[in-house]
């Protein structure tokens, strides 16, 4: 009698149970066909096995991860598309969620390392004029460059470069071409057997730039501006701006043909610049910090 009296109370509870569950699974149904994830998922999760709860319990964190990424809460959506694996296109997601992160990561102002193109200089300089590179370097000629870049979470960028102490260079370049003309002129002079106090009487001058003048017909500094030195680096910098889009392919930044990645840890960003960037900085990649 014990034993019946047992097995009823059993199979009561085990009804009793499984009519909880069967209401619990119906109003999770019906929370999921209002929209309300979140409570559904909340029921679904108590019904274990019960029926296909585990099936819509994925449909709930599905849907819930997408409305996160949509609200642009990539952290939260990232972690339920991991944890859903390869359901429907969870894997997809959980790219975009991370080049979410990394844009958000990224969004603001940055600046490179001050890089010496000094050398680069010369070298154009002596392709242009031979024997002239030591000269410009006893000139103490320093020509440096800081890249900056911006960017914004919409998938907008600009880059643009900057000459420290542009003024500077130029004012040591100008000296080293006067000294120069200088040189020549007395070395052509004394060809002829002139001393440069003759030609100077002769002519009617008292200094170089007259000099010049009387031989050119232009001033020093006329002859200098028509070497256009400014504006070659002017166009040199022009060539290095951009203003358009950036795109994030497998945790690396594309803009503007060139490719950067972001350190988390030292919140730096490395340019690993393209072909021409590598002719125009004379280096493969750059250090970048937040402005």
């Amino acid at each position: 009698m014990k034993k019946v009296i047992a097995f009823i109370l059993a199979l009561t509870m085990a009804l009793a149970l499984t009519g909880c569950k069967s209401s619990d699974y119906k109003s999770a149904v019906k929370a999921m066909e209002d929209g309300d994830y979140a409570a559904a998922a909340r029921q679904l999760e108590t019904l274990d096995d019960y029926r296909d709860s585990r099936q819509l319990l994925k449909q709930c964190r599905y849907a819930l991860a997408v409305e996160s990424f949509n609200a642009g809460d990539y952290e939260s959506a990232l972690e339920i598309f991991k944890d859903l694996g390869d359901y429907i296109d969870a894997a997809n997601y959980v790219v975009r969620a991370q080049d979410g992160l990394l844009r958000r990561h990224i969004a603001g102002g940055w600046h490179s390392d001050v890089l010496d193109v000094t050398d680069l200089f010369l070298a154009g300089a002596e392709s242009q004029m031979e024997g002239i590179t030591e000269g410009l370097k006893e000139h103490d000629l320093s020509l440096k460059i800081t890249l900056n870049c911006t960017f914004a979470e919409d998938g907008t960028c600009s880059v643009a470069g900057t000459i420290d102490d542009l003024d500077g260079f130029l004012e040591k370049l100008n000296a080293f071409f006067r000294d120069l003309m200088e040189k020549t002129l007395e070395s052509e002079f004394a060809a002829e057997g002139l001393t440069m106090d003759e030609v100077y009487a002769a002519l009617e001058v008292t200094s170089m730039d007259e000099l010049f003048q009387a031989v050119a017909g232009m001033t020093l500094q006329e002859f200098l501006d028509s070497i256009q030195i400014r504006e070659l680096i002017e166009m040199a910098l022009e060539e290095l701006k951009y203003e358009g889009t950036f795109t994030i392919e497998d945790g690396t930044i594309l803009c503007n043909g060139d490719r950067l990645q972001y350190n988390a840890e030292t919140d730096t960003l490395e340019l690993l610049a393209n072909e021409e960037g590598k002719e125009l900085l004379g280096v493969d990649s750059l250090s970048m910090s937040r402005n």
